[in-house]
């Protein structure tokens, strides 16, 4: 599932562009506001895509490495992490004994190419954490809308947009987080792989953290502090309006009186409350989940 949803992101990253421009929100910062034309928003995609892609090929290409790294380790130095495990001698020798087969050469290359999957969809991901750092960039801004229906100013999709990568990224850092307390405590998996193998899977899982924090908790806050200094300016605007106008008509008051709270109760993130503690949930739900599943499997095996 986690692999089919990351398929997704990049049709996502162009939906998400489609949407904040169908929301009026993206404007051009050097043209006086000019908000951003259906023509525009085109070659703002591709300059998006051009970038993601070049992202995620150096990502792909750094798992890539660090998995080559990690299996000439496991392969050549297996006792560097320490103690190999019941069998794990006669296991590692077996390894290096047919490291010429076409079997290992098919298995080496499966593991190879899953390096590179992972790195690939993790660069991604970060390139899509500095999206909004991209658009102003290019003098695009996303423009704020304290009366917008979504409760947060109309960033509701990019708030919704870093969940997605967060939930995505969860599942993968479960993985090796499971994987990682399994060769521990299950006794096959202690002898076939033991302490080594746990390393590789740490370093792994590392990885996605780091990725899940570019791709999610970094986003996150500077497009705080991007709607914190919209909401600054909107009541420097607000201010204005302070002292009662005796020509405005009633009506005119009261529209004034209805922007004026509506700017004092913009929030400065892309989220509501519940949807924020939902997503630290999600950042530490692998850790969590990791944790008790190492008690309870200590109690079955042990």
């Amino acid at each position: 599932m986690g692999v089919y949803w990351a398929i997704l992101i990049p049709k996502r990253t162009t939906k998400l562009l489609d949407q904040l421009h169908r929301e009026h929100l993206l404007f051009f910062t050097n043209q006086e506001n000019h908000e951003v034309s259906d023509e525009q928003l085109k070659g703002i995609k591709s300059l998006v895509e051009e970038q993601s892609r070049k992202w995620a090929h150096i990502g792909g290409l750094i798992g890539f490495a660090v998995y080559v790294f990690i299996t000439l380790i496991i392969l050549f130095f297996p006792g560097l992490f320490g103690s190999v495990g019941r069998f794990g001698n006669h296991y590692s020798n077996q390894l290096l004994n047919t490291i010429h087969s076409i079997g290992f050469l098919i298995f080496l290359g499966g593991e190879l190419v899953f390096g590179y999957v992972i790195g690939y969809y993790l660069g991604f991901a970060a390139s899509n954490g500095r999206l909004q750092r991209f658009l102003e960039e290019k003098h695009i801004l996303i423009k704020a809308n304290p009366h917008h229906l979504d409760n947060v100013a109309g960033f509701k999709p990019l708030g919704r947009f870093y969940f997605y990568q967060a939930i995505i990224l969860a599942f993968a850092a479960l993985f090796f987080a499971v994987w990682w307390y399994l060769m521990n405590v299950w006794p096959f998996a202690e002898t076939y792989y033991a302490p080594r193998w746990r390393t590789a899977y740490f370093v792994l899982f590392v990885m996605v953290l780091i990725g899940e924090w570019l791709a999610f908790a970094v986003p996150m806050w500077f497009i705080h502090l991007h709607m914190q200094e919209q909401k600054e300016e909107f009541q420097r605007e607000a201010d204005r309006w302070s002292n009662p106008n005796s020509s405005l008509s009633e009506e005119e008051r009261k529209k004034q009186k209805r922007r004026y709270d509506e700017i004092q109760n913009m929030p400065t993130w892309p989220m509501e409350t519940r949807g924020i503690w939902t997503s630290i949930s999600t950042l530490i739900f692998p850790l969590l989940l990791g944790t008790l599943f190492q008690v309870l499997a200590s109690k079955i095996f042990h």
